[in-house]
């Protein structure tokens, strides 16, 4: 069985959330412990590029939020300017991200009010958004997990305002894999490391039963590359998709607008 067979397999909605649900706790933790740090500045990176030369936009949802990393960095970023949701359907990381944002005691004044950060539980496939209601719409590391890529892509395009903009951040598998006879030492290690001991290691520090870490590798690795995620997102209604490769490639980072003639159907 092949990789996009194997995730293809492992992948419903349900275990999804079950997953996540199970390493909740570690999660934060273990994003920072795996990447060898690096996490954060992939997201601060993708807060200042997403927001360049568009500095102070009205609202942004951050999809797949997570315990809300993401979402903090926007806030941080804007100076608590701007009105920002977090969405996820895994109710566990919800909790940690509230708990998050009340130790950090920043403002959170709810939907109708400028600079906090509001939660809520929602499906990526199915978001409780009209059309045309956010500036920015994001997610980091979420996209890959969903049962759909396109309906997910759609869906974060639908909730745009025209002109707004899209924001993807998500593993990949980087362009040196596979090239020789220069990085296929590099190639190999990274391989090895990715494949082997990260879902190693990020199983038994989590303790899921899941083991939500041996099915990491595959969803990454089955995830279109960069060419097929331009088209995806060309095909969804964005125009002027830019790639931007972080650590070599083994994160990328999709920006994207939407079109002033994209229509959409209500939710």
């Amino acid at each position: 069985m092949n990789d996009k067979s194997r995730a293809a397999k492992q992948k419903t909605s349900e275990s999804v959330k079950t997953m996540f649900s199970g390493i909740a706790r570690r999660y934060d933790f273990l994003n920072s412990f795996l990447s060898l740090r690096q996490d954060a500045r992939w997201r601060k990176e993708t807060v200042r590029l997403t927001t360049r030369d568009f500095p102070d936009p009205d609202t942004v949802l951050d999809v797949c939020t997570g315990t809300a990393e993401l979402a903090l960095a926007f806030q941080k970023y804007n100076r608590h300017k701007t009105k920002i949701i977090g969405t996820d359907f895994a109710r566990p990381m919800l909790d940690l991200a509230r708990h998050k944002i009340k130790n950090k005691s920043l403002p959170n004044p709810g939907v109708n009010g400028p600079g906090g950060i509001t939660l809520a539980s929602a499906d990526t496939l199915r978001l409780p958004f009209r059309n045309n209601s956010f500036t920015i719409c994001s997610v980091a590391f979420g996209l890959q997990n969903l049962v759909n890529f396109e309906s997910g892509i759609k869906e974060m395009m639908r909730v745009l305002v025209p002109g707004g903009r899209i924001a993807i951040l998500e593993f990949a598998r980087p362009d040196f894999i596979g090239v020789r006879p220069v990085n296929k030492i590099f190639s190999r290690g990274y391989l090895f490391y990715f494949t082997k001991i990260l879902p190693l290691l990020g199983n038994l520090i989590s303790g899921a039963k899941q083991r939500a870490y041996s099915y990491l590798p595959d969803s990454v690795l089955s995830f279109p590359d960069k060419g097929k995620m331009v088209q995806l997102l060309t095909e969804c209604g964005c125009r002027q998709t830019k790639v931007y490769p972080m650590s070599g490639g083994i994160v990328n980072l999709y920006l994207g607008e939407k079109g002033e003639g994209t229509k959409f159907p209500p939710p």
